[in-house]
C-alpha cells in the first residue's frame, strides 16, 4: 500500500493510492440513463465496473465511508457493502435523499410557504415503487390536512396525489429534456457528505442495509436515518397508513 499523503482539497487526477486519506469516497459510475426504459436496465453493465472500483477503494481507504450514487442505488449499494468489507453504517446509497426534496419543494409551493418548515419523507426504492409518505407529514408541527384546514385552503382533492406522482416522475422528465440529471443530485450528495463531514447527526433519506430488528429482509433501502462522522448512525422506523403500506409492499410495520 502506498504510504499516504494528505492533499489539499484540490480536483486532480491520479491513481486510488492519492485517495488514501479520503474521508468520504462518492462514486458515480454508470450507463448514461437517457436510453434506458429504467434504472435496472443498467445494471448488468455498471456492477462489473462498480465492483473493481469499491474493491480498490476499500482497499486503499478502508477507514473512509463509501457513498454510492450509481443507479439502481439500492441494489448497488448493498452489492457495494458486500464487495467493499466495509460496516454496513459506512456505506451509503444516495437513495431519496433528492426525491425527498423535491417533494418537500412541491408541498411548500402548494401550501405557500418555504421549504424549511415542511417534514416529508420519500422511503423505500429510489424510482417507480417509492413511496411518499404523506400520512406522517408535517408543516411546523402540523399535520398535512389540519394545516390546510386551519389555512382555509380550498379543498385538496387529488392534489396530494398528484405531487407524489410528479415527485416520482421528476427523474424522467428532466433525462428526458436534457439526458441526465445533473445539479438535483450534485445538491443531495453534497448535502450527505456535509451531514458526514460536520458531524451533524442530520436526518436523511439515504440507502442503507436495512437493520435485521426491522425484518424486511437482507436489502438495501432508502429510509430516514441519522448521519454522523462515522456514517449512519441509526436507521430510524416511520410509520404508514395502510394505503402506504400497501404502496411500499412492505409486509411489516416500519
Amino acid at each position: 500500500m502506498r504510504k499516504c499523503s494528505h492533499l489539499a482539497a484540490v480536483s486532480l487526477v491520479g491513481d486510488f493510492g492519492d485517495s488514501c486519506s479520503a474521508d468520504v469516497t462518492i462514486v458515480t459510475t454508470g450507463v448514461g440513463q437517457a436510453s434506458l426504459k429504467s434504472r435496472l436496465e443498467g445494471l448488468k453493465e455498471t456492477a462489473p465496473i462498480l465492483k473493481g472500483l469499491v474493491e480498490e477503494v476499500a482497499s486503499h481507504t478502508p477507514r473512509g465511508i463509501l457513498v454510492i450514487a450509481s443507479n439502481p442505488v439500492d441494489v448497488l449499494t448493498y452489492a457495494a457493502w458486500k464487495w467493499s468489507g466495509l460496516p454496513a453504517r459506512r456505506v451509503i446509497g444516495s437513495g431519496t435523499a433528492l426525491d425527498t426534496s423535491r417533494l418537500r419543494r412541491r408541498l411548500a409551493s402548494r401550501y405557500g410557504i418555504a421549504s424549511d418548515h415542511v417534514h416529508a419523507y420519500v422511503i423505500g426504492e429510489h424510482g417507480d415503487s417509492q413511496v411518499s409518505v404523506l400520512s406522517s407529514a408535517r408543516v411546523a408541527g402540523v399535520s398535512i390536512d389540519d394545516y390546510w384546514q386551519e389555512s382555509r385552503l380550498p379543498s385538496k382533492g387529488n392534489a396530494m396525489k398528484s405531487i407524489a406522482e410528479e415527485t416520482r416522475a421528476a427523474d424522467l422528465e428532466i433525462i428526458g429534456a436534457k439526458g441526465a440529471t445533473y445539479f438535483g443530485i450534485g445538491a443531495a450528495l453534497a448535502r450527505i457528505v456535509q451531514a458526514i463531514l460536520r458531524d451533524e447527526t442530520a436526518i436523511l433519506t439515504v440507502s442503507s442495509v436495512v437493520p435485521r430488528s426491522m425484518e424486511l429482509g437482507d436489502v438495501s433501502l432508502s429510509l430516514p436515518a441519522v448521519i454522523n462522522r462515522d456514517g449512519i448512525a441509526r436507521v430510524l422506523s416511520i410509520p404508514l397508513s395502510p394505503s402506504e403500506r400497501r404502496a411500499s409492499r412492505l409486509r411489516r410495520k416500519l
